[in-house]
């Protein structure tokens, strides 16, 4: 019986790698992008810039943007075909590294072989960072390679871009906290957090 529960659990880890394989695909080659549409299947207009520019003497900072979700998740797709394209426009963005994960609703943070080759270092750090929470979306804003905040839901462009503006900065953060890590089985509340 231990050897049929075995074989049991490894097909089913297969079996969900092999999905998450198969979702992750179309984002391998970077930054992922849905088509904004407008009504009844029209492109949208052209998205509006978020924040103001920034000198280059101001950044201090590299900053490493990690956004996890996927189609499964409707607000992860209302996010990045909305937001997103704002966010990109913005000196802020450009200025920072971003990274796609695809993960699904039903997964923490995706194994280390469906991470994009530049997130792989930071696995343990996102996982801790999680809480081991399922749901999507996932994002992590890392500061010379330090996670300076864990977030869980999809903040709009405007509020991302305040985020990566203070982090390339060192100006304010637009929260009165940054979370650290979130609270296990319950994703909403922050376990570990500092001041803004």
């Amino acid at each position: 019986m231990h050897q049929e529960q075995a074989l049991q659990a490894a097909r089913s880890a297969l079996a969900t790698a092999v999905v998450g394989l198969l979702i992750a695909l179309p984002s391998v080659a970077g930054v992922q992008f849905v088509a904004p549409e407008g009504p009844e299947g029209q492109v949208a207009p052209a998205p509006v810039p978020v924040g103001e520019p920034i000198a280059p003497q101001r950044l201090r900072h590299k900053v490493h943007f990690i956004y996890m979700g996927g189609d499964d998740c409707p607000s992860c797709v209302v996010w990045r075909r909305g937001e997103l394209p704002r966010l990109a426009l913005s000196d802020a963005f450009r200025a920072s590294r971003y990274s796609f994960v695809n993960k699904p609703i039903l997964s923490g943070v995706p194994g280390l072989f469906l991470l994009p080759y530049e997130v792989k270092p930071y696995k343990a750090v996102l996982d801790q960072a999680s809480g081991g929470n399922m749901g999507s979306p996932h994002y992590a804003i890392l500061v010379d390679g330090v996670l300076h905040h864990y977030g869980f839901s999809a903040p709009p462009a405007e509020r991302m871009e305040q985020m990566l503006r203070a982090a390339l900065t060192d100006g304010r953060w637009p929260e009165p906290t940054r979370c650290l890590m979130r609270r296990q089985r319950a994703v909403t509340q922050c376990a570990e957090s500092v001041p803004g």
